[in-house]
């Protein structure tokens, strides 16, 4: 999601805008800034011929990014290995690679990730910056949909079969945000780009879009970039993140309207079914929902004992988790 470069001064800034009201409206806006795409590749076998789509097509931050801001910060953030994944803001692959490669059946490349680490929803409501100095504007929602639409217009991005379609965004709205967080307002902004996904896909191919998956937001509560902090600004992080899931899980649901075309994807449930059961998602007994890095970079001994890899992005393994409930909302198994 964010970066650690930001988090001092955002993290202060948000502890007192959550712990006053939540639940705001303002006007969404747009800022265009170039994107860098990436692909991921695979080879097809007899095992992947019958996976249920051809490609997939990702937009989010930096839950999702596998290399944007590296390539438009020139490589310099986040910071090279080992601390970070060759510009994976974890210690290994990302939950879109795990999940590309268990679903997908092609051959050729698979991926179009438009994800960059800190993007928001709206950058006019909520800017995300990233950098070793957080002095990069990244591109957001509506930024990573309109290259989106520029390639479909151009003919560099085929969309015409299974296609299927991720949006993750919504926890830098609340992170970043120097006042009461919009709440309403994210989720509107997600459920229009679904409805601006599902427009540019029926241009293309003459029909709506046959899958979307909607990500529901992780408890940001139990994140440990909030461990300097007091119970009341956890409580007040997790009734956050549990109120925009209630929103957004309802507003999918509307707009699918019983079709099955579109589907919310929970995330919060997944550190804990972790903590709980560390063999069952391949983690040694006595993992911790901690962090290997610290804020200052020092790295831990036991990488394999945490799901977080920074305080504010999961570790490899957790997003081998991700991608297996992602997984189950298509109905595959890993």
């Amino acid at each position: 999601m964010n970066t650690l470069a930001m988090a001092p001064k955002t993290t202060l800034l948000l502890v007192a805008a959550v712990l006053s009201t939540i639940l705001l409206a303002t006007t969404p806006a747009a800022i265009a800034t170039p994107v860098v795409l990436h692909h991921a590749e695979h080879e097809q076998t007899a095992t992947t011929a019958d996976r249920p789509f051809d490609r997939v097509i990702a937009f989010g931050d930096s839950l999702t990014d596998t290399s944007n801001v590296w390539e438009l910060s020139q490589h310099t953030w986040p910071l090279p290995p080992p601390l970070y994944d060759n510009g994976r803001f974890s210690n290994g692959p990302m939950w879109i690679e795990y999940f590309t490669r268990a679903v997908v059946s092609e051959s050729a490349s698979v991926l179009r990730n438009y994800a960059y680490g800190s993007a928001t929803t709206d950058n006019a409501l909520v800017p995300g910056y990233t950098g070793l100095k957080g002095e990069l504007l990244v591109p957001d929602l509506n930024d990573q949909l309109r290259t989106f639409k520029q390639e479909l217009e151009q003919g560099a991005l085929a969309v015409q079969g299974r296609t299927l379609y991720i949006v993750w965004f919504g926890g830098n709205d609340i992170i970043f945000s120097k006042t009461q967080v919009p709440l309403n307002t994210v989720v509107s902004n997600l459920i229009r780009a679904v409805q601006t996904i599902d427009a540019l896909h029926t241009a293309v191919t003459g029909t709506p879009a046959p899958r979307i998956l909607v990500f529901g937001m992780r408890n940001l509560g139990e994140a440990p970039f909030l461990a300097p902090y007091p119970a009341a600004v956890h409580e007040a992080f997790q009734t956050a993140s549990e109120n925009f899931n209630a929103i957004l899980s309802k507003r999918v649901q509307e707009y699918d309207a019983g079709q099955g075309r579109v589907t919310f994807v929970p995330t919060a449930q997944i550190m804990p079914a972790i903590l709980a059961s560390p063999a069952t998602y391949g983690f040694p007994s006595g993992t911790q929902g901690t962090s290997c890095l610290s804020a200052e970079f020092e790295m831990c001994k036991d990488p394999e004992m945490h799901v977080y890899w920074d305080t504010f992005h999961p570790a490899t393994g957790t997003h081998r988790a991700i991608a297996q409930e992602a997984a189950k909302a298509v109905g595959v198994e890993m």
